[in-house]
């Protein structure tokens, strides 16, 4: 028996590479809303180059209300006394300098290497909401 293969004509190799790379764009997952620092193109930033207190709040809740809560959900933390939790934005706001120099300018939060996994765009992020004044709007 005789297989003949037949490869596509070079006429068809350009179209053929431009619909595959079309198909894998589409087929990528996107994140529906990227954590992206300095973006004025965001849809969660507030004016143009600031960065909205909605971003801030979604860091909170995926990397810090873990234990940063009244009911933390991470194994062996207790309710944090005070102002430290973080479900509250008031809280945030008193604490700022501390949140500052513990997660942006060092990382020793989130404590346990990192348990929750903070980006340095996150970081970043946190830390140019800081310098803009750390607005809760």
């Amino acid at each position: 028996m005789h297989l003949k293969f037949s490869l596509l004509p070079a006429s068809l190799l350009p179209a053929s590479l431009l619909l595959c790379t079309v198909l894998f764009a589409c087929s990528t997952p996107q994140a529906a809303n990227p954590i992206t620092p300095g973006s004025n193109t965001n849809t969660t930033t507030g004016t143009a180059g600031t960065v909205a207190f909605a971003q801030i709040q979604s860091i909170f809740e995926q990397r810090c209300n873990g234990c940063h809560s009244n009911s933390p959900t991470f194994t062996g933390f207790s309710p944090p006394a005070g102002s430290r939790d973080y479900t509250v934005p008031a809280n945030i706001k008193a604490d700022i300098s501390k949140i500052r120099r513990e997660t942006v300018t060092g990382q020793g939060m989130p404590e346990r290497n990192n348990i929750t996994q903070m980006t340095a765009a996150e970081r970043q992020l946190l830390g140019q909401w800081i310098s803009e004044g750390a607005n809760l709007n």
